[in-house]
């Protein structure tokens, strides 16, 4: 990864899948990370040393407006 985006977006309702690494180079780029994961899951503890924007989401709907409403607020910041 380089630093050539402005977000990473990670759904993370799976703990152990690998993604650990990008997540890590987004962090020490000081890319903003959004990482999402679906009720009843339980993601890995150790997000939250590269993120403090974590959130649940119940569904498919409910996680399109998450992204959307993440997305506007990310907006708003830059």
């Amino acid at each position: 990864m380089q630093n050539q985006c402005d977000l990473v977006l990670a759904e993370v309702s799976e703990a152990s899948t690998g993604q650990g690494i990008e997540l890590g180079w987004a962090d020490s780029y000081n890319i903003p990370i959004l990482c999402v994961y679906e009720t009843g899951s339980t993601p890995s503890g150790s997000l939250k040393a590269v993120s403090d924007n974590i959130r649940e989401y119940r569904n498919t709907e409910d996680l399109i407006e998450l992204i959307k409403d993440q997305l506007s607020q990310f907006e708003e910041k830059t």
